[in-house]
């Protein structure tokens, strides 16, 4: 099975880099969903917003994700 997407640039300049970055998305989702559900299982859940804050922005700058 081949999927194909195409796309008309420059006009959806913006949807092609959705779509180039979907897998950095994704895996970015999910790393930040595991450090959430371990803090709340085994760890000292932070009480301050801004330390998770904090972790979001650094995990999204290891994922290469800028928006």
């Amino acid at each position: 099975m081949k999927a194909i997407l195409e796309f008309n640039l420059p006009e959806d300049d913006e949807y092609y880099k959705m779509a180039c970055s979907a897998k950095d998305m994704y895996i970015f989702i999910v790393e930040f969903q595991e450090y959430l559900r371990g803090q709340n299982k085994y760890g000292d859940p932070p009480d301050d917003i801004g330390k998770i804050y904090e972790y979001w922005f650094d995990v999204k700058g290891a994922n290469d994700i800028s928006s």
